[in-house]
């Protein structure tokens, strides 16, 4: 009885060059949806931050405005310089009293973004706590802040304003710009990192002064 027997056959060049092919169509297929899920993940963090760095900032002023007092008539004071600079100037009841002067602006050649600078001096019984050495300012508020360290406390944003009026209006008449005065002050604090806007309203807490 004779013996059988089967012969097998190989893959072909051709067939191989099919496989190769479908093989390199998978994984391209694979690399563009994990480099899609990567692209995603990197804008939801970005989105997250941004949205974190709006928020803290848009916190951090509404809560110096919310926490001022009035100290010898003055209390919450906004506006602009005259270098077109934009700036918060509030008493805060923190740790004693502070007097805070927040100052932000978008200067030619920053690309559209700005940064808020912080100067703050504390004060005692209505007067400023300087060194046993120096002198009262007599040159104004100016002279006086130029003796406060100055801090970064935010930068790379894209919008920020701080508009004000008076909270008793039955129409309220919002303004860039307020003074200290009789009236009720409400601000709305705007801040906008990248895409990410966050707005909070913020009212003085202190109605009666706290040094006259």
């Amino acid at each position: 009885m004779t013996q059988g027997w089967t012969r097998r056959r190989g893959f072909t060049l051709a067939e191989m060059a099919v496989a190769a092919t479908i093989t390199a169509v998978c994984l391209v297929g694979v690399y563009g949806v994990l480099q899609k899920c990567l692209r995603l993940e990197a804008d939801v963090a970005a989105r997250q931050r941004d949205r974190s760095a709006a928020k803290s900032l848009a916190d951090s002023l509404a809560g110096a405005i919310e926490d001022s007092v009035v100290i010898r008539g003055r209390s919450v004071e906004g506006g602009a310089k005259d270098d077109g600079t934009q700036f918060l100037d509030c008493f805060v009841s923190e740790s004693g009293v502070q007097r805070r002067l927040y100052r932000w602006g978008f200067p030619a050649g920053s690309g559209g973004e700005g940064r808020v600078e912080l100067r703050i001096i504390r004060y005692a019984g209505g007067q400023p706590l300087l060194p046993n050495d120096a002198e009262a300012p007599s040159g104004g508020d100016e002279e006086l802040w130029a003796r406060a360290t100055s801090v970064v406390v935010a930068h790379g944003i894209v919008g920020l304003s701080v508009q004000y009026c008076d909270a008793g209006a039955t129409v309220p008449q919002w303004s860039s710009a307020w003074k200290p005065s009789s009236a009720r002050m409400l601000a709305k604090v705007r801040v906008t990192v990248g895409k990410q806007t966050i707005e909070r309203l913020a009212s003085p807490e202190a109605s009666a002064p706290l040094v006259e």
